[in-house]
């Protein structure tokens, strides 16, 4: 159970906002995490999240993008071409290029996401790993909030 509070006042001089998140885990602890925000920056109050994906090829690469977009699971998708993979696969060395998808979006649209990427995706096991974003500038991750909307 998360509770956040908001408060918002002056702190030298400037409009400033202050949440204070509460994480309440069924072990009965808790957790205390201040975050402030000022001038537009400052530590996230919601899990934003940058998802990395690989793809065989810029079609694919593509076809992924747009649906994840159009169906509000990502707000951006970059896509970046002519990456070199190299890994194992079935105990022999391998050595691929391969597209990078950088999609981001948040933590509650995550299991939709990573469901669509595996339906659209032509490889058997898909790389679909999620970072969470500590730090952004507000703006931004306020249109990735309207986005998803």
């Amino acid at each position: 159970m998360k509770l956040i509070l908001g408060l918002t006042g002056l702190f030298q001089g400037q409009l400033s906002s202050i949440n204070i998140a509460f994480n309440i885990s069924l072990k009965f602890s808790l957790t205390l995490r201040v975050y402030y925000q000022q001038d537009g920056c400052g530590e996230v109050t919601k899990l934003y999240q940058l998802v990395l994906t690989t793809c065989p090829d810029e079609t694919v690469a593509k076809n992924i993008a747009k649906h994840l977009v159009t169906e509000k699971l990502a707000a951006c998708v970059n896509i970046i071409a002519n990456i070199t993979s190299v890994y194992n696969w079935q105990d022999e060395l391998q050595c691929d290029n391969e597209v990078q998808l950088l999609i981001k979006t948040n933590e509650e649209k995550f299991v939709a996401l990573n469901k669509r990427i595996n339906q659209l995706h032509p490889y058997d096991v898909v790389e679909v790993i999620a970072l969470n974003i500590q730090q952004g500038d507000m703006h931004y991750l306020n249109w990735i909030t309207n986005s998803l909307k």
